[in-house]
């Protein structure tokens, strides 16, 4: 048994190898073959997703990855990979794990299921209790999850291991209905219950949702951010946004939405829920010519300009890659009013010469798009902003200048 475990040993070695070095040791080979590896030696993966040109990844390179401590703690107790986001395989594995921030450390099962993340760069010590923190909160769950299946139903076991399932980005939905069942209706909308609701619950056609709409403060100016409106506010949201993109184009269920969001809310909340419920759809659809009219009537319906949402706007015709020109040049004009009104000392002043430098390049126009885009890297050190997505734009203009 001992000899066969060693040619095992010897046999993934040759097979996988790895970067050896004097901390963490990087397995070579694709990401299917990472995985294999894993399963073989019961292991958690850690993945570095990094880029050429990003700064805080040579950082982590050069004094974290190689720290003998980090090293002996990761290659003890994961099988650690790194991946270029910007090349072969890593550009469909960032697409699949969405992410967009470099560096990004992900954590995650031999079966591909991420456990755990983090983003940016980090000091030893802070990148060390990250590591030990996923693994005791991998025991946990294996624990949870082993005592919800042999029949534990407490009410504190069964909200431990529904933050364990969020925090894995499993889903809660069911479980989190059965809790609610134990729960007196008159009960559903304390504070405590409210905020489990926002947590666990996803579905707005739920039995619990659909309490809170026929439960919600009848005069609008009552609801504040903790009330019963704004948790029926935040499901629908965010069932719009996480779950709406990712179904197949559904008519009946897209009316049926829109429907109970003209029932449920006032009009302010229900304008703008029925928008990025439209701008949802109509982008799931590929339909950009509705797309371009339901957010530039959305837009055209502001009494006043608001900075926020015309970046919002603007940005979002880069992002679904909108080519038409007329188009592109509204949000042009509608990026020009947001920098006019907003004081160049503001945080966001920032990202809103990142959003017209990105429209810029979208109209060819590379040289004054290069020009807002060094000045959105400027204003963006000037207030401690997060740089990579700028400095990934640049890289965009040069290559093809």
């Amino acid at each position: 048994m001992k000899i066969n475990r060693l040619l095992i040993g010897i046999l993934l070695s040759l097979i996988y190898g790895s970067i050896k070095a004097q901390g963490i040791e990087f397995k070579v080979g694709d990401w299917e073959v990472v995985k294999t590896r894993a399963k073989a030696e019961n292991k958690l993966i850690f993945v570095d997703v990094y880029t050429t040109w990003c700064g805080p990844c040579k950082k982590m390179d050069k004094y974290v990855f190689k720290d003998k401590k980090v090293g002996a703690f990761y290659n003890t107790n994961f099988i650690s990979f790194k991946i270029d986001a910007e090349k072969e395989e890593g550009v469909d594995f960032t697409k699949i794990y969405e992410v967009n921030s470099y560096p990004s450390f992900l954590f995650i099962d031999n079966n591909g299921k991420q456990i755990n993340r983090k983003t940016g760069a980090l000091e030893r010590e802070e990148f060390l209790k990250l590591g030990e923190k996923t693994l005791n909160s991998e025991k946990d769950f294996v624990s949870l999850m082993s005592a919800y299946n042999n029949g534990n139903r407490e009410p504190e076991f069964i909200l431990k291991y529904l933050s364990l399932l969020k925090g894995r980005g499993l889903p809660t939905e069911e479980i989190a209905l059965w809790y609610f069942t134990m729960i007196e209706k008159e009960n559903w909308t304390s504070l405590e219950n409210l905020k489990l609701i926002k947590a666990y619950l996803n579905n707005p056609f739920s039995s619990v949702v659909g309490y809170l709409a026929k439960n919600k403060e009848p005069v609008r100016v009552q609801a504040t951010l903790n009330s019963v409106y704004y948790t029926l506010f935040y499901v629908y949201k965010n069932y719009i946004n996480t779950t709406i993109s990712k179904r197949k184009n559904n008519k009946e269920n897209d009316a049926l939405l829109l429907s109970h969001i003209s029932l449920n809310f006032y009009p302010n909340e229900a304008d703008y829920l029925t928008f990025i419920a439209k701008r949802v759809i109509f982008s799931r659809d590929k339909n950009w010519k509705s797309y371009v009219e339901v957010v530039v009537g959305y837009v055209d319906s502001f009494k006043k300009p608001n900075a926020l949402t015309l970046n919002e706007c603007a940005y979002l015709f880069y992002k679904n890659n909108i080519n038409d020109e007329s188009a592109l040049n509204i949000a042009l004009s509608w990026i020009n009013t947001a920098l006019d009104i907003t004081n160049k000392n503001h945080h966001n002043y920032c990202h809103y010469l990142d959003t017209k430098a990105s429209i810029l390049y979208k109209l060819g126009k590379k040289e004054e798009a290069l020009l807002f885009a060094k000045r959105a890297i400027k204003k963006s050190k000037e207030s401690g902003s997060d740089t990579n997505s700028t400095m990934d734009l640049i890289k965009k203009i040069e290559n093809h200048s």
